[in-house]
This record gives structure tokens, C-alpha cells and sequence, in this order.
């Protein structure tokens, strides 16, 4: 049987926002992706091996929202940090559609 622990902490501060975004814009990225990430343990983006299952949920449990960088008004860019790795982050590519923002990559794994 798998446990998982998982403790949620408030966000010590709001993430650096570059580039040509609304308060608005970064609201609904905010829900979004918050929403989103926890669907991505299954379907299109998710892992197919146990390692990239455990990187994944570790994303899921330790990831904080960290940076929103727009290219321009309809592409960003969405920076994680680990809470218990500095040197740990993830990214996600949105794009802006009709409907509202669209993860359309995720960077995944990755140490500086």
C-alpha cells in the first residue's frame, strides 16, 4: 500500500511576474495551473516509468510557484522551485486559447 504525506505551506510571497500580463491574467494563471498540476499525474504529460512517476509526485508535493514569465501576452512560461531542494525546478508552457490558458509543455525535471 502507498502512503503519501503531503503538507501544504503557504506561499511566503507572490512569484516574479515578467512581461505584458494583467493582475487579471496572473489570477488565472494562478487557479490554472494550480488545477492543472494535480491532473498531470495521469493523461497526457504524464510519467511511464517509476522514476518519472516519483520526480512527478514529488513536483506535485514540493513544487512552489516561484516565477510567471510572458513572452507576450498569449505565451508564458510558469517556474517551480522544490520547497526542500533550492536547486530543484520544474516549468510548465502555457498558451492562451479562446477558452482560457493551455499547458501545452512541461520542462519537468531539472537542477541548475
Amino acid at each position: 500500500m502507498l502512503t503519501l504525506l503531503y503538507q501544504r505551506s503557504p506561499r511566503s510571497s507572490k512569484p516574479v511576474v515578467t512581461g505584458p500580463l494583467t493582475p487579471q491574467d496572473v489570477r488565472e494563471i494562478e487557479q490554472f495551473i494550480s488545477r492543472e498540476r494535480a491532473a498531470l499525474i495521469g493523461g497526457e504529460f504524464a510519467p511511464h516509468d517509476a522514476t518519472k512517476l516519483a520526480r512527478n509526485l514529488q513536483e506535485r508535493a514540493g513544487g512552489v510557484l516561484r516565477r510567471i514569465t510572458a513572452v507576450d501576452g498569449n505565451y508564458v512560461v510558469v517556474d517551480f522551485g522544490d520547497r526542500w531542494d533550492s536547486k530543484q525546478g520544474y516549468d510548465y508552457e502555457l498558451h492562451r486559447t479562446t477558452n482560457g490558458w493551455k499547458i501545452t509543455g512541461v520542462g519537468g525535471y531539472r537542477r541548475p
